[in-house]
């Protein structure tokens, strides 16, 4: 089983980081080897979810948006695995918020029984174009990000400035922007901003003139 912390106890672990002047780093891990190299690599925070395992497989990240597998079976399978072989570091698991096979309590209470410190929105809409037909049809048909923000006391990973501030509004305790997805084979992606970039604009988006 592995290590569970509280909020405050993850936010003094992300604070010391950031004091060092070390970006926050997330690694996702496709098994519990991978999380055990993560760990002694420095990793911040191990995430388990659905892209991560379809990037064992050899596939990339955007398979995670596909039609592909069950996210919460997919994420039930291996969670285990992977906090039995980390020691310190938080593990948080990624869930799929419009999956309406779900029974939330049951789900998230076994995730909590393996270590699993906290969630994540992912696979998430907020990936796809908002301006999009299918993204639109998506948020008619109630499968939106408005369901991803239902799910509460959770973290949010959001795209857009107005997903940041929806995720806010609900019981989200941090907010992850998306600069880009791996596609596989690697290829240069157009869409990616640099970092300065990414963080002024996320900054204004979320109403932050600093990190919390």
């Amino acid at each position: 089983m592995g290590k569970r912390y509280t909020p405050a106890e993850v936010r003094l672990r992300l604070l010391k980081t950031l004091d060092e002047g070390q970006p926050i780093i997330i690694g996702g891990a496709g098994d519990g080897f991978t999380a055990k190299l993560e760990e002694k690599g420095g990793v911040d925070i191990i995430g388990v979810y659905n892209s991560g395992k379809f990037r064992h497989f050899g596939g990339g990240s955007l398979c995670g948006l596909m039609p592909m597998g069950s996210s919460q079976d997919m994420v039930a399978e291996y969670a285990g695995e992977v906090c039995a072989q980390v020691k310190e570091v938080p593990v948080i698991a990624g869930f799929c918020a419009q999956d309406p096979r779900t029974v939330w309590t049951k789900w998230f209470a076994e995730m909590a029984e393996f270590g699993i410190t906290g969630f994540m929105s992912f696979p998430t809409v907020g990936l796809i174009d908002a301006d999009s037909h299918y993204r639109k049809n998506l948020e008619e048909s109630g499968l939106g990000f408005d369901k991803e923000a239902q799910i509460p006391g959770r973290t949010r990973e959001a795209g857009t400035r107005r997903h940041r501030r929806r995720g806010a509004r609900g019981r989200g305790d941090r907010g992850v922007g998306h600069a880009s997805l791996d596609p596989w084979p690697p290829l240069h992606d157009p869409f990616m901003v640099s970092a300065r970039r990414f963080t002024i604009r996320g900054s204004k988006g979320a109403g932050l003139s600093r990190p919390p």
